[in-house]
């Protein structure tokens, strides 16, 4: 199967309630994905949490959406091309974005391909406009409309978007909180 064209819109959602992403309250991982006129995602430990969202595989597609960084050393996070335990992510902290590989061998490691470094960090609690498109093997970044890198990589060929939360800190202690809206 193939993606939809460039220009086809196949998802779109403003998450302030349960649609194309739904609510999960895991005790065992100390994390919810909850609405509150947004998606809120709080994880009361370090490390990644997906929440669950649509299944369409899709390889070459373009998304934007709104992130908060709602708490003092979140990072909220986007994997693409991710199937099972394996992908591509991207981190989106208040210092910039950190793209990668996750999964490759082990479903667990994450390999940083590239930082790519704000000009002026994200400032806690305010919207920024975060747009990824993947085309072929080039992913490309975006903040508030303006590019802020490339990379090249051909490990994962399609896969579902996912959003969620990875709140890799050690300077500062849980619970991390970030939110997302109009995806």
């Amino acid at each position: 199967t193939s993606s939809p064209r460039a220009s086809e819109l196949i998802a779109q959602d403003p998450l302030t309630s349960p649609r194309l992403w739904q609510v999960r309250e895991d005790e065992e991982q100390l994390t919810t994905c909850t609405f509150d006129d947004a998606l809120v995602v709080t994880r009361d430990k370090q490390g990644p949490y997906r929440c669950p969202g649509p299944m369409d595989q899709l390889t070459d597609f373009s998304m934007t959406v709104d992130v908060r960084l709602r708490s003092e050393g979140a990072c909220a996070a986007m994997w693409f091309r991710f199937v099972k335990a394996a992908g591509y992510i991207v981190r989106i902290c208040p210092e910039g974005f950190y793209v990668g590989t996750h999964g490759v061998d082990d479903g667990t490691t994450v390999r940083v391909l590239r930082t790519m470094a704000f000009a002026t960090p994200i400032p806690l609690d305010t919207p920024t406009r975060v747009g990824v498109s993947m085309q072929g093997t080039t992913i490309t970044l975006e903040r508030d409309g303006q590019q802020i890198g490339t990379v090249d990589d051909e490990t994962f060929a399609e896969g579902r978007v996912v959003l969620g939360i990875y709140p890799e800190t050690p300077d500062h202690q849980p619970p991390f909180t970030v939110a997302f809206n109009d995806v």
